[in-house]
Order: structure tokens, then sequence, then C-alpha cells
């Protein structure tokens, strides 16, 4: 009887631990997809942005209200430096937001600037 005993014991701890671990992992999952993306922050020629996404060919910029000027030298500074790392890049499409707000609402409210190897920037500006 009392081996009987110890064995179910010994079966109950070993199901709550299998249990455990299958929630821990379910759960930590979960907290991996809740976090927010990556932020990369930057300066250049006194003009602050954040580069919040870069998904495929766009790329998510923060950047305040920036006149059509600046926003085509910040472009041509990002596009430069997303050539260094792909030097096969065609094509991106670089948005430009005033806020993160806007930038989580998708609401592109500063420029949207295409850029091919084959026919340069094209620059749409919103917010002017």
């Amino acid at each position: 009887m009392k081996k009987r005993n110890i064995l179910i014991i010994a079966i109950i701890v070993l199901i709550a631990i299998v249990i455990g671990a299958v929630l821990y992992f379910i759960f930590r999952q979960e907290k991996e997809i809740i976090q927010a993306p990556p932020v990369e922050r930057y300066e250049f020629q006194g003009m602050e942005y954040e580069i919040i996404s870069v998904g495929g060919s766009v790329q998510d910029i923060v950047t305040g209200f920036l006149p059509q000027n600046k926003v085509k030298t910040l472009a041509e500074k990002i596009i430069a430096d997303s050539l260094l790392k792909n030097k096969r890049m065609k094509e991106t499409t670089l948005l430009f937001y005033s806020d993160i707000i806007s930038a989580g609402a998708g609401e592109c409210d500063v420029a949207e600037i295409k850029w091919t190897a084959k026919n340069g920037l094209a620059i749409t500006m919103i917010g002017e």
C-alpha cells in the first residue's frame, strides 16, 4: 500500500511539473509577442529622428514636422545608410511621422518618400 501511495504522489508531482513547464512557455511567448519593436534613435545635422520599424522595403520614421528640404536631406542619409547595410537594395519607402502616436495609428503626416535605384527619390509632402 505504501508503494502505491508513493507512486501516485510521484505521478502527481510529474504532472504538475509538466503543466508548469507548458504554462511557463505559453506565457513567455505571449510576453515576447506583446513587446514593442526596437526603436533606433539618431541625430543628423541637428535633426533628431527615430526609426521605429524596418519591415521589408518600408521604414517608419518619427521626425516631427520638417520642411521639404530637410526631409530630402534626411531621406538621402537614411537611404545611404540602408544601402551600406544592403548593397542589393533596389527600392525602399520611407514614411515620415510627426510623432509616435501618428506612427502607431499608421497616419503618415509629414512625408512619404519612395526611392528606387532606377529613378531616385520621389517625395510627397503631406504636412505642408
